[in-house]
């Protein structure tokens, strides 16, 4: 699965989007103050992928703490 399967445009679009949700807390984000995302819906994790790509030092710290959860099992 991809965002074109799933309808949401192209992959530059995807990415500002995460870009913006992203933005709402990873500067907050830290060893100290960890931010958990739950992401309800989460379909293949792209937004997991985003956060780990762009921002790995924050995911390899435990500063962000994702959860991704989707009602179909290939998901």
């Amino acid at each position: 699965p991809n965002q074109h399967g799933m309808d949401w445009g192209d992959s530059e679009r995807l990415i500002q989007r995460f870009h913006v949700m992203a933005g709402l807390f990873i500067d907050k984000a830290d060893g100290d103050n960890p931010i958990s995302v739950v992401d309800v819906g989460c379909g293949a994790g792209l937004f997991y992928d985003y956060l780990m790509w762009y921002h790995p030092s924050k995911m390899a710290a435990g500063a962000v703490r994702y959860a991704g959860i989707d009602i179909s099992p290939k998901m």
